[in-house]
């Protein structure tokens, strides 16, 4: 079971991007979770929960044009139960500069293998710093 969960994952990160499409493909994504699924953006960030398919849809429509071509890199995957750990490396392109961050992600699923949960933890600071931000910028935030 933990394998197929683990596939799960992999088709459902490659749908996000595997640095060959502008774009996620959203219709991909939303048919490997449940109706309604909750995703929290960045764990330990004020406000970071989508619950539901819709609210999912439209924060991916917000996401897509700043992280153009995104490659989700899975560097280790690890299964548990119901629960999946992906610690990968990302690039994508965001408003013309190469962007590149370390995260971590946990993946819940339901009886039916469809993704319940999906958190997302990540320095926001090395996000920010892979963007060309100067440090002074990033702690004045």
């Amino acid at each position: 079971m933990s394998e197929k969960r683990e596939a799960i994952v992999k088709e459902f990160l490659s749908a996000w991007g595997d640095g060959n499409r502008k774009f996620p493909d959203k219709e991909r994504i939303l048919s490997l979770m449940t109706p309604d699924a909750e995703w929290t953006l960045w764990v330990g960030g004020d406000d970071n929960v989508r619950r539901g398919h819709e609210a999912i849809s439209a924060e991916i429509d917000r996401e897509a044009p700043m992280m153009e071509f995104l490659h989700c890199r899975i560097r280790s995957i690890a299964s548990n139960g119901t629960t999946v750990f992906t610690e990968r490396t990302d690039k994508f392109v965001c408003m013309g500069k190469p962007v590149t961050f370390d995260l971590v992600a946990v993946f819940d699923f339901d009886a039916d293998d469809r993704i319940s949960a999906w958190r997302e933890y990540f320095d926001s600071a090395s996000v920010a710093q892979s963007m060309g931000m100067e440090l002074e910028q990033i702690n004045a935030q």
